[in-house]
């Protein structure tokens, strides 16, 4: 298995991004003429004035890699594709968390925000027949902001840290650097369920998952001796339902994954570079645990059509691969051939 990475400057820090499904801002010609990526979106952080904004990759044609192995140049003397920058709209605070949601004929961009609020932003698609479909900037706007003034002061100047849409797209769940959790109607602004902290660390939040139902989520943090949480609206809106940590290790859960035909499987990264797999049958303890970065794990993402496939991110500087292969033993080695992208 082999992989290229595209390489590109987008002007301010970046904290957070998503892949925009279903919104179309290119005309038919362009479609027809080039080989267009998903929009990709991100948010801007720890800049004196964030965005949130929209990218447009775009890969050579067929005729532009024939082209150049006419005239002598190889696939090694270009990027894998370029990347045109369609909007940007200014973001207050830091964009923490960013994700992308189409429901009820809309598409929208939500935001955990480091002001201490959820953001929302409007998506429209382009369906013009020229060129001037992706390039007039001022005849469409392809991402505006609207306010959602509940949202937007759900955590009272707390900074948001990470938020996560339903499955059915019915609901938001944002979590806060205080360790609060708030449940978000996407049909009904005005409805907001919380579960205060009533620790009296108040320590953070730093992934939350819906777990199947909209009112069960799981979140990661800091806590001492509960750094994975489960939590049940419905059950109990004080404390969470079920906690559990890994005895044998100090380290700070960073970022969570769920798996999507394994319900009962969690993943999580560590401060410490591990990645620990929790069976949620039997919380107790991780059922195996691996460490291929040397520094803290910021992102994992299961492949969804293959979910033998997983990737993790971290401060290195390092993307990696894992393979783990059906029906192995969960106490076998990993088959990580980890092949690495060096960012």
């Amino acid at each position: 298995m082999s992989g290229s990475v595209s390489r590109h400057f987008v002007a301010e820090k970046v904290k957070a991004l998503c892949v925009v499904s279903d919104v179309r801002y290119a005309s038919e010609k362009l479609q027809e003429e080039y080989d267009l990526l998903p929009l990709v979106a991100i948010g801007g952080w720890d800049n004196e004035t964030n965005h949130v904004s929209l990218h447009l990759p775009v890969r050579p044609t067929r005729n532009e890699r024939e082209l150049r192995k006419e005239f002598g140049r190889g696939d090694g003397d270009a990027r894998p594709c370029e990347l045109s920058t369609l909007t940007e709209v200014e973001h207050k605070g830091d964009v923490n968390a960013l994700q992308f949601v189409a429901t009820r004929g809309e598409n929208l961009l939500v935001s955990a925000s480091s002001a201490g609020g959820v953001f929302a932003f409007r998506m429209t698609s382009s369906v013009g027949d020229d060129d001037a479909a992706m390039t007039d900037r001022d005849s469409v706007k392809p991402l505006t902001a609207f306010e959602v003034p509940l949202w937007e002061q759900v955590f009272a100047g707390t900074a948001a840290t990470c938020l996560e849409v339903s499955e059915n797209r019915t609901s938001i769940v944002a979590a806060s650097a205080g360790g609060t959790l708030a449940w978000l109607k996407l049909d009904d602004s005005v409805s907001i369920e919380k579960i205060e902290n009533k620790d009296t660390s108040r320590l953070p939040i730093n992934a939350v998952k819906f777990l199947g139902r909209d009112s069960v989520v799981a979140t990661v943090g800091p806590t001492p001796g509960s750094q994975l949480r489960v939590w049940d609206l419905l059950a109990n809106n004080q404390f969470p339902v079920t906690t559990c940590a890994d005895a044998s290790s100090r380290s700070i859960l960073s970022t969570l994954e769920t798996h999507p035909t394994r319900p009962e499987v969690l993943i999580t990264g560590g401060d410490d570079g591990s990645v620990r797999f929790w069976d949620r049958r039997k919380f107790d303890v991780p059922f195996r645990t691996e460490g291929y970065h040397q520094r803290a794990v910021r992102a994992l993402k299961l492949h969804s059509a293959s979910p033998r496939y997983l990737f993790t991110g971290g401060d290195d500087a390092v993307v990696n691969c894992w393979d783990f292969h059906d029906g192995r033993n969960p106490r076998d080695p990993v088959e990580c051939f980890c092949f690495q992208w060096l960012l």
